[in-house]
């Protein structure tokens, strides 16, 4: 296995990230605890005048090792692994092209699969059935406990896109 190849990290002086994900300081020598974050990243803290700040080692690693990461734009990773952060397996994207490779790897989950739906299909369609019945959409959203505004989207199939 070839070596890793260690840079700093831009901005900080007392720190260097290596090819493969990993991130050292350059005071203490030794290899920093990476965490990983709620949504599967990995962190690291990094101090600087004494206050700690935490980074996204992906990141690091990209900026250190590909250049300059626009504003607005993200750091893939290739093979769906969020926490490998081999520079080989890295690359800037736009946020469309970012979704686009999530969507096409079976990343992103949809619908009840997220962890985050409130809802079941089935009471998405309940809800644009009670709505083409006329049902006031204040009604719909009490019995839910979603606000009006999540209702009207719903219903103009502005969320929820995949349910017929």
């Amino acid at each position: 296995m070839p070596s890793d190849d260690w840079r700093p990290v831009p901005g900080y002086p007392n720190y260097q990230v290596s090819s493969r994900g990993q991130v050292r300081s350059l005071v203490r020598h030794k290899l920093l605890a990476q965490v990983q974050g709620k949504r599967g990243y990995l962190l690291v803290n990094l101090y600087r005048d004494g206050k700690p700040k935490n980074f996204l080692v992906h990141r690091l690693v990209a900026l250190a090792f590909i250049g300059v990461i626009p504003a607005g734009w993200q750091v893939n990773h290739r093979d769906g692994d969020k926490r490998n952060n081999d520079v080989r397996n890295l690359e800037i994207v736009t946020v469309e092209q970012n979704r686009a490779h999530a969507v096409k790897q079976g990343l992103m989950c949809r619908g009840e699969a997220n962890h985050t739906a409130k809802l079941k299909e089935a009471e998405v369609r309940d809800i644009r059935r009670q709505r083409a019945e006329g049902v006031r959409v204040r009604d719909i959203a009490r019995y839910y406990d979603l606000s009006e505004r999540a209702i009207y989207l719903i219903c103009r199939r502005l969320t929820w896109r995949h349910v017929a």
